[in-house]
């Protein structure tokens, strides 16, 4: 598609504003109304573009995430047809994973269209998150609020305080990775403000994950720079063993001293512990294809839990995948991340992005909580993919 450069950063960045999940529409739902549909109308554009323009069409067809993502959807479907559960929400969950492969491949020929695809992710989200900032500041209470177990939550536009974490922590990973491709460093003045009004969210908020997500990344990206010689392998066995650790083994059990005694906090992490209990005994009941997707905004299957009224999710991003799909889709995320991995050391030494730490961090915060859709881990996912596919296709071109 041939734009020019700020025409290209612009439409990138209103294309990609509809499909954070937004709260929204509860409070306004002409407003949410008009979202979706703004969904729909992104979506079709994209199609058309990619209709008429042969590289996109080419890139897509030749894409071995594409082809495992829509693996994944199949099985979804599949899910949800055995179980007999909502095949509305496997479509929407769908549009959302499909979406940043399908948007980045109208600029696949491009061989500056990766910094653009960057900036305009950069810019759609330091919208949202400035908007999200002006109604905590203006709104206190929220947009509204729910109580459960005498709990208050406050929802502003990403909604409740862990909701916010993803996209949040995606608009800092994607700062960081614009001044780092503009600048060849991570702080500059727009990435250091956006940092500080991002920790100063998650602190109104009260997301503790959300904190610690930040630190992690930071450090992560530091070291990065330093040495350069982080191991992705290593990355993701130390993802492993800490699902494993957490919530299979129950480490933290160990550190009870230092949780219950000194932080005062419950080894359950919040009750996660009971829920992991009651995934883990349906994901038994259920190996091959899971219960279901069964959540039509969310695309998330909701547990039912003796001790509460309203259903839950499993808050853990593994084991909701064993629900939502069983071991197969399991399995093919698997298969995603890996290829993902792939193209981040196929062009490691050609062109270095930072976005691979971003989905580090992401993924493991996903072991205690899960981040409705999914739609930021496979933003990050295509981001890689079309960096990778643009270097390839301009190293080949060269020789």
């Amino acid at each position: 598609m041939k734009l020019s450069k700020n025409l290209q950063i612009l439409f990138i960045a209103l294309a990609i504003i509809p499909f954070f999940q937004s709260a929204i529409g509860y409070k306004y739902p002409i407003l949410g109304l008009g979202v979706q549909y703004s969904r729909y109308f992104f979506f079709g554009i994209i199609i058309i573009l990619i209709l008429i323009n042969t590289h996109a069409f080419s890139f897509i067809t030749r894409n071995t995430k594409i082809y495992l993502t829509i693996s994944l959807i199949f099985i979804f479907f599949t899910s949800a047809v055995v179980n007999n559960t909502n095949i509305v929400s496997v479509f929407q969950l769908s549009l959302y994973l499909l979406y940043p492969f399908l948007l980045f491949s109208v600029w696949a020929d491009s061989s500056t269209g990766t910094l653009n695809i960057c900036k305009g992710i950069t810019y759609g989200l330091n919208t949202l998150v400035l908007i999200n900032l002006f109604i905590m500041l203006f709104f206190p209470q929220g947009l509204y609020q729910t109580i459960s177990s005498s709990t208050i939550s406050y929802y502003y536009l990403f909604g409740a305080k862990n909701q916010m974490v993803a996209p949040i922590m995606t608009c800092l990973f994607f700062n960081m990775e614009t001044a780092y491709r503009s600048y060849n460093k991570i702080i500059t003045r727009t990435s250091l403000s956006m940092c500080f009004i991002c920790a100063f969210e998650l602190i109104i908020g009260g997301s503790g994950t959300g904190l610690i997500v930040l630190a992690a990344f930071i450090i992560l990206c530091l070291l990065e720079l330093k040495h350069r010689e982080i191991s992705s392998n290593l990355s993701l066995v130390v993802l492993l063993a800490s699902f494993l650790a957490i919530v299979i083994f129950r480490i933290q059990n160990i550190f009870s001293f230092l949780i219950v005694d000194i932080l005062h906090k419950s080894l359950t992490l919040s009750d996660r512990t009971y829920i992991w209990d009651a995934a883990i005994e349906s994901i038994l009941s259920h190996p091959i294809l899971g219960t279901g997707i069964t959540d039509s905004l969310s695309g998330n299957v909701h547990l039912k839990l003796s001790y509460l009224v309203k259903d839950i999710f499993a808050h853990d991003l593994y084991l909701d995948y064993l629900l939502m799909g069983g071991i197969p889709a399991l399995c093919i995320f698997v298969c995603i991340l890996i290829s993902v991995k792939k193209s981040y050391d196929s062009f490691l030494n050609k062109k270095n992005t930072l976005i691979w730490w971003g989905i580090v961090v992401y993924l493991f915060a996903s072991i205690v909580e899960i981040y409705t859709t999914n739609f930021c881990l496979f933003l990050m996912f295509a981001y890689i993919n079309i960096c990778d596919y643009s270097t390839t296709h301009r190293y080949e071109g060269q020789n």
